[in-house]
């Protein structure tokens, strides 16, 4: 481990683990070691340690290999600083968690929880793109395109809440064409700009209309 004296971690004892990962400007080999072979207490800490530096694709690890634990969750959501992929993520899981309370505590259907749930989900999303430059959105369209998330429900309500560049961004990730393209056909005063956009997208055709605004 880089610029750390530490022993190797998995004849490390829950303890010591526990303690590298309080450790002050604990730099990201460190953590990713930690995030990849230490105990969930650990784990823990090391969310808790403000000065840890993380990546991006540790934090993913992280949330893969303690999918089932809520705390481990919780800190990372907490952290003062995530990347917008991530952040989307963890609100993809609460989301699937609200599902279950609401079904369990409040007697709807699981049908009626899951409209619930997705609405809530696609207003956080939309809330959590707003601002971002544009490179990071790419980023946030592609993985939630690769995972199925970046719905023409979730497409339509950034354009009817007024986010014009996650809604370029989303577009352009789903008809697989450059950002500029897609900006210039969805500002194509004439008709068919925004047409061959979704063409190209595959999108429900019934969807175009709502699309003009």
């Amino acid at each position: 481990m880089t610029g750390v004296q530490t022993c190797a971690l998995p004849i490390c004892s829950p303890l010591k683990q526990k303690a590298i990962a309080g450790r002050n400007g604990l730099p990201e080999e460190v953590s990713d070691e930690l995030i990849s072979r230490a105990n969930i207490t650990a784990v823990t800490a090391l969310m808790q340690n403000p000065s840890a530096q993380i990546n991006e694709r540790s934090l993913g690890r992280a949330i893969d290999r303690f999918s089932q634990d809520n705390e481990v969750k919780e800190t990372i959501a907490r952290r003062k600083t995530l990347p917008l992929t991530i952040a989307e993520r963890l609100a993809t899981i609460v989301s699937d968690q609200l599902k279950t309370y609401l079904v369990t505590h409040h007697e709807l259907s699981p049908g009626a929880a899951t409209d619930i749930v997705l609405l809530s989900r696609d207003l956080t999303t939309i809330k959590l793109a707003y601002g971002h430059e544009e490179e990071e959105l790419k980023r946030l369209a592609n993985e939630m395109h690769r995972c199925g998330r970046l719905t023409p429900f979730l497409v339509l309500r950034a354009l009817c809440l007024g986010d014009m560049a996650f809604f370029e961004v989303a577009m352009a990730t789903i008809a697989r064409v450059p950002v500029e393209n897609a900006r210039s056909l969805i500002s194509d005063s004439g008709p068919n700009g925004l047409k061959a956009l979704f063409d190209k997208s595959e999108l429900p055709p019934h969807q175009i209309g709502r699309a003009h605004v």
